[in-house]
């Protein structure tokens, strides 16, 4: 399966360098479905993708969008970190 990511947006968290979510991202997948308030997280084993998520009333957080595939949320991941790798660059 082919995912084109466009109109990726990426905005540096407002709360800080402190915070283990560096970014909030948005994006469009394969021109049709349109990716909100996902984080750019910074891990203990590098930095990852946190999808939107709600809290259900047995107080655990539950996903409301992720990707099916690993092979897909490898592919999502390695743009998006890419696109907020060349945001943190001073721009010339």
């Amino acid at each position: 399966m082919s995912i084109e990511l466009s109109n990726i947006k990426i905005t540096p968290n407002p709360y800080g360098a402190e915070s283990k979510c560096k970014a909030f991202c948005s994006f469009t997948l394969n021109e049709t479905i349109r990716m909100n308030t996902v984080k750019i997280v910074e891990g203990e084993n590098g930095r990852f993708l946190s999808y939107p998520s709600q809290k259900a009333k047995d107080g655990n957080y539950y996903s409301i969008v992720l990707p099916i595939t690993a092979e897909i949320k490898r592919e999502i991941e390695k743009q998006i970190l890419a696109e907020y790798t060349k945001s943190l660059q001073p721009e010339a």
